[in-house]
């Protein structure tokens, strides 16, 4: 089939071998790729790769998966990528010579681990301290972030606030109104807050019941709200307490007017001169 022997050929220059089902690269290659750990598109050592390919004559279809394990240049992170091909998978581009558009065939990377769409803050181990069932709910929201499964994500936000209500000695029973206006009578939330996590939780309840799919900022802006309150009331505390003893105490300062009083009294009274007159 000349299309998918041309296709081959081209993806072998590209590379710069093409896999004899041994695992082995002839020369060193170099793509970019995103690395999960510097969190951004970087050069990449192709340390092995495996393709298949399949083809359907009959139909005059075919495909080709390629698996490479890459070596990060800028960190030396190990991660993974799946290339696939699909001859009725195509990008369209314009040919200036014909002033007409044709079809190529698109290779569809994935990536494993997934890069970070958004940072895990410092303290989230710390969690584990507090209450072990939170902070796997914070795990698997954030990896439904990097997945981009976005619903799950949002639904996983308000449960996180659910357990972490609890935890706070907020009735399960009660309905998420009256959990927020408990969290507020018990000083754990103020009123400006009780705001910013009723939109919360009614945005993930929207995801939850009425198939609301949220955008990218949408959930960065749930998580904001989520992160603050759950570093403010588990995880700060701690901290506080700890800069509360680091910092030295004031030293004692005597009152202006109790230190005039005793200057006044230390200090001899001069006797007084009359002139004389004749």
């Amino acid at each position: 089939m000349p299309k998918l022997e041309a296709h081959f050929e081209k993806l072998k220059t590209k590379s710069g071998t093409m896999s004899d089902g041994k695992n082995q690269i002839t020369e060193p290659n170099i793509v970019k790729a995103p690395c999960p750990t510097c969190d951004r598109k970087q050069n990449a050592t192709v340390m092995g790769e495996h393709t298949e390919t399949w083809s359907d004559r009959h139909a005059e279809i075919w495909g080709q998966e390629t698996a490479r394990i890459l070596k990060c240049n800028g960190c030396n992170t190990l991660f993974f990528e799946i290339v696939k091909v699909f001859s009725e998978d195509e990008d369209y581009v314009f040919d200036t010579r014909t002033g007409m558009e044709h079809g190529i065939p698109a290779e569809r990377s994935s990536y494993w681990p997934l890069s970070t769409a958004r940072r895990r803050p410092n303290w989230l181990e710390d969690l584990w301290d507090t209450d072990g069932v939170l902070k796997q709910l914070l795990d698997e929201v954030y990896v439904g972030l990097d997945s981009k499964s976005r619903v799950l994500a949002a639904i996983g936000i308000r449960t996180a606030v659910d357990r972490a209500s609890e935890l706070l000695g907020i009735a399960p029973s009660l309905t998420f109104a009256g959990k927020l206006d408990g969290l507020v009578n018990a000083g754990f939330v103020g009123a400006n807050e009780r705001d910013f996590m009723a939109v919360l939780i009614d945005a993930g309840s929207a995801a939850a019941h009425r198939a609301w799919r949220p955008k990218d900022e949408d959930l960065q802006t749930m998580m904001d709200i989520l992160e603050s309150f759950l570093q403010r009331n588990f995880i700060l505390g701690g901290g506080v307490a700890d800069l509360k003893n680091a910092v030295p105490s004031k030293p004692a300062r005597q009152a202006k007017a109790s230190t005039e009083a005793t200057v006044s009294a230390e200090t001899p009274a001069q006797p007084t001169s009359h002139a004389s007159t004749t």
